[in-house]
């Protein structure tokens, strides 16, 4: 009951993740469910935003017996199609806000940058740290790329986190992750071409591929009744390398990017 009950947190974390990775390794740990949910999101309204938006999010999870399993994560959705306790992977695809904010008049200058469809995979492995006290560490990696020819690159999100069964009903999971980018994406939310340069004001600046960002985040799960849960997730990223020296964020936007979410869910089975 316990690995189950931790494997619902997890599903929360990949759900409510906009886009940071997380982990659903305990996939093989839980026996066959489905249930729905309703999540308000805050996020930027891009990359380096200074400026957020609030989403609603409908979310679910279907796990099949043996572990194979098909869920909402982040803004997208993605499957478990490995035969292996504690270790997942299989197919993502995302979708990715694009830039432009009409509020900012800067912004507004620069060559709009429309909404991506992103699709990949990812791998995930769970390790329990001490199993009879609901104690895990996760890694997982992810790779996504353009689908839709919005930026014509790759991302790629790598992170660890830890895993605490604090009670019967409460779950906490919190880690370090980060997000490194291909010179086409860099350049595409945070470059500034010549021509872009002479309508907005900001300096040419062609950003290049590396680290995009160092994040945290954390999820508390609480289930309030049987079959309801409710999950609270925040996340801080901190913008560096070439996206964190861009004029786009140093001038007209926010090194410092904000994430959280609250999730209701309820389990049919």
């Amino acid at each position: 009951m316990k690995k189950l009950r931790v494997l619902a947190l997890l599903t929360m974390a990949g759900l409510c993740s906009v886009g940071y990775a997380q982990p659903t390794a305990l996939s093989q740990y839980a026996q066959p469910q489905l249930s729905f949910g309703l999540a308000g999101v805050v996020l930027p309204q891009y990359d380096g935003a200074d400026r957020y938006r609030v989403i609603p999010f409908p979310t679910f999870r279907w796990v099949a017996k043996g572990g194979y399993s098909i869920q909402t994560s982040g803004l997208g959705v993605e499957a478990n199609i490995s035969p292996w306790r504690g270790f997942t992977f299989g197919p993502i695809v995302r979708y990715r806000f694009g830039r432009g904010d009409k509020s900012n008049p800067i912004i507004q200058e620069l060559t709009p940058v429309k909404a991506a469809i992103e699709g990949g995979g990812y791998a995930s492995v769970a390790m329990p740290i001490n199993e009879a006290k609901g104690r895990f560490v996760a890694l997982r990696s992810s790779y996504l790329h353009d689908m839709n020819g919005s930026y014509n690159g790759y991302l790629v999100q790598m992170g660890v986190n830890y895993i605490q069964l604090i009670t019967q009903k409460v779950y906490l999971v919190i880690g370090p992750g980060t997000n490194y980018a291909s010179q086409n994406f860099m350049d595409t939310f945070f470059g500034i071409s010549p021509a872009d340069s002479l309508t907005s004001g900001l300096p040419p600046y062609a950003a290049k591929a590396g680290f995009k960002d160092a994040n945290m985040s954390a999820i508390l799960n609480y289930q309030f009744a049987k079959k309801w849960s409710v999950a609270f997730f925040n996340a801080y990223a901190r913008l560096v390398g070439s996206a964190g020296n861009s004029p786009v964020v140093k001038t007209a936007g926010s090194r410092n990017q904000f994430y959280t979410a609250v999730m209701v869910s309820y389990r049919v089975y």
